[in-house]
């Protein structure tokens, strides 16, 4: 028997189908899934960052509390049950220390890039001034600027 190539007729149940129909769909379906990804991974960045923007806000009165003591710990107890491990305290710290580090004005060029919340976490860790992270940022979104702008001349 001859291979058959994606362009060729595939018999499924004695109905022909076309390769080509095949690939489109495919590619249509990763399309969507990657497209959803990147949304929810927006969605649950804006939703954690307007989260510690609210602990902030409302709990510590926008100063730099020892939060991870009292206030986080008793929060992450009344949220955990519902909602899951994903709001516990060390997980709220970390909401918190994202609103602390990207004020209102930076927030929205940072956080529509689609980057998975790990991603901005590994970033929060790692850099110390906001010209770092906003660069790293930069560069996990268009990696084809890094390349740019680090290649030798």
């Amino acid at each position: 028997m001859k291979k058959e190539t994606a362009k060729q007729a595939v018999k499924t149940d004695n109905n022909p189908i076309s390769g080509n129909l095949i690939s489109d769909i495919r590619r249509l379906i990763e399309t969507a899934r990657h497209n959803v990804a990147v949304t929810v991974n927006t969605r649950l960045t804006i939703l954690y960052w307007q989260i510690g923007i609210r602990i902030r806000q409302d709990i510590l009165n926008e100063k730099r509390a020892e939060y991870g003591e009292e206030i986080l710990p008793t929060l992450s107890a009344k949220l955990v049950p519902e909602f899951g491990n994903g709001f516990g305290a060390r997980n709220l710290s970390r909401m918190v220390r994202f609103a602390e580090v990207f004020p209102e004005g930076k927030i929205l060029s940072t956080l529509l890039r689609g980057l998975p919340w790990s991603s901005h976490l590994h970033i929060l860790a790692k850099t110390k001034s906001i010209e770092e992270k906003e660069f790293y940022l930069e560069a996990l979104t268009f990696p084809s600027l890094l390349w740019r702008n680090t290649k030798p001349s």
